[in-house]
C-alpha cells in the first residue's frame, strides 16, 4: 500500500515547503512572497511568480484593508466560494454580483462583460439619489462610511482611483498673513474652494498639472504690522540594525543638522537637538497611548505602560548634530524647540523600509510589530 500523508495541516506544510523549494520568490518582499505561495498553492504553477508584478507594498496595504474591516470584491463566483470566511480578520463581506439579475443587462448595455459589469455595480452614478448624501460620509476606523452602503477602506479608493485615473495626488500653495490666502478651483464639473492659493492634481499614475484659479484673496497686508517667527531648518539620517529573529531594532549611528540662524547659547540648541532626537525615538518605535478604558484615563498608567526613549534605546556615542553657521552674518535668532524631533521619524521610518522592505503606515513601529513582519 502507498504510504501517503494523510493529516490535513501536514499535507498544507509540506505543499507550502514544496512550492518555496521549487519556486523562485527572490524577487518579492517577504509579506508579498507569502501571497504568491497562495497563488501558486492555488493553481500549481511553480513558474508563475515570473508573471506576478504588484505595486510597492501592495501585501500591506491589502492586510490593512482586511484589518480595517474593507469588503472583498470579486470577479467571479469560483474566487468568491475559495476564500475561507474563518481565515478573515474582520469578518469581512466577500461580494461577487456576477448573479445579480441586473449584471447581465448592464452588460448587455455596457457591451462588456459580466465580471466587469459586476465592478460597474458597486459604483455611484452622479444622477443616482445616493450621491446626495454625500455631506454624511466621514471617516471611520481607516475607512469611508456613508449610510446604506458598505464601508470603503482608503487603499481600496487608492487603487480604484488609480484604474480610473481619478485624482490621487495634488499639491498645493498657500499664504499666510496672519491669514490664508483662499482660491476657487474647477475639478471636473465642480468648483474646488480651499485656503490655498495654487493647486496641481495628478490623475492615476501620470505627472502633476497646475491648475488655473477662478478667484483668489489674499489677507490684507496691514497684517504685517504682527510680529513675524521663523522656525530652523533641520534634517536627520539614521542607519538601523534589526535582528531578524526577534525584531529587535538598534540605531547604529544619527546624523541631525539644523539650521538656527544666531545660536545665542549653543550648548542649549546642541541639548534641544539631542533631547529632540530622542523624543522622535520614543514617539516612532514605543509611544501608544490607548483609547477609551485601556488607555492613560484610567488613572493605572506609568512610565511601565507608556515608554519612553532610554539610553538604551539611543546612539549615545553614534549620535552626530551639526549646527550650521547662519545662511547671512546678521541672520537674526530661529525657533528650534519641538521642531528638532520632525525629521526623526521619517528618518526611522525609512530607515526600517531600507532595512526590511516593509512601509509601514502607523506608529508606533514597536519590537512585536517589526518580528511579525519579518515573520
Amino acid at each position: 500500500m502507498m504510504n501517503y500523508i494523510k493529516d490535513g495541516a501536514a499535507i498544507y506544510r509540506e505543499s507550502f515547503s514544496i512550492i518555496r523549494r521549487e519556486a523562485d520568490l527572490s524577487a518579492f518582499p517577504l509579506d508579498l512572497a507569502r501571497v504568491v505561495v497562495r497563488m501558486i498553492h492555488a493553481c500549481g504553477m511553480t513558474d508563475l511568480p515570473q508573471l506576478v508584478l504588484a505595486s510597492q507594498g501592495a501585501a500591506e496595504v491589502g492586510m490593512q484593508a482586511l484589518l480595517a474591516g474593507a469588503p472583498i470584491l470579486c470577479d467571479a463566483s469560483m474566487v468568491a466560494n475559495g476564500i475561507t470566511r474563518s481565515r478573515l480578520p474582520r469578518n469581512n463581506e466577500v461580494i461577487c454580483t456576477l448573479r445579480d439579475a441586473a449584471t447581465a443587462e448592464l452588460a448587455a448595455k455596457l457591451q462588456t462583460t459580466r465580471s466587469a459589469a459586476a465592478l460597474e455595480l458597486w459604483r455611484i452614478a452622479p444622477g443616482d439619489p445616493r450621491a446626495k448624501g454625500w455631506a454624511k460620509a466621514q471617516w471611520k476606523d481607516g475607512a469611508l462610511v456613508m449610510p446604506g452602503l458598505a464601508p470603503l477602506a482608503l487603499p481600496a479608493l487608492a487603487a480604484t482611483a488609480h484604474a480610473r485615473n481619478l485624482v490621487t495626488g495634488a499639491l498645493t500653495h498657500s499664504f499666510s498673513r496672519w491669514a490664508w490666502s483662499r482660491a476657487r478651483f474647477v475639478l471636473g464639473a465642480e468648483q474646488y474652494r480651499a485656503e490655498i492659493d495654487a493647486l496641481a492634481v495628478r490623475k492615476g499614475g501620470g505627472k502633476f498639472d497646475r491648475l488655473d484659479r477662478v478667484s483668489v484673496k489674499f489677507p490684507p497686508t496691514h497684517n504685517n504690522q504682527s510680529g513675524n517667527v521663523y522656525t530652523s531648518m533641520c534634517g536627520t539620517l539614521v542607519r538601523v540594525e534589526i535582528e531578524r529573529a526577534s525584531g529587535a531594532l538598534r540605531i547604529a549611528k544619527a546624523y541631525s543638522v539644523l539650521e538656527c540662524g544666531q545660536a545665542l547659547v549653543p550648548e542649549i540648541v546642541l541639548g534641544q537637538a539631542q533631547g529632540g532626537f530622542a523624543m522622535g525615538v520614543g514617539y516612532a518605535l514605543l509611544e501608544t497611548l490607548p483609547l477609551y478604558e485601556d488607555g492613560p484615563g484610567n488613572g493605572k498608567w506609568n512610565l511601565g505602560q507608556y515608554l519612553v526613549a532610554r539610553g538604551s534605546d539611543l546612539p549615545l556615542s553614534g549620535l552626530e548634530v551639526e549646527v550650521l553657521p547662519p545662511a547671512e552674518l546678521d541672520e537674526k535668532p530661529k525657533g528650534i524647540a519641538e521642531v528638532v524631533m520632525i525629521p526623526v521619524v521619517p528618518a526611522l521610518l525609512n530607515a526600517i523600509f531600507d532595512a526590511t522592505g516593509h512601509r509601514f503606515q502607523s506608529l508606533p513601529v514597536t519590537q512585536a510589530i517589526l518580528k511579525r513582519a519579518l515573520e
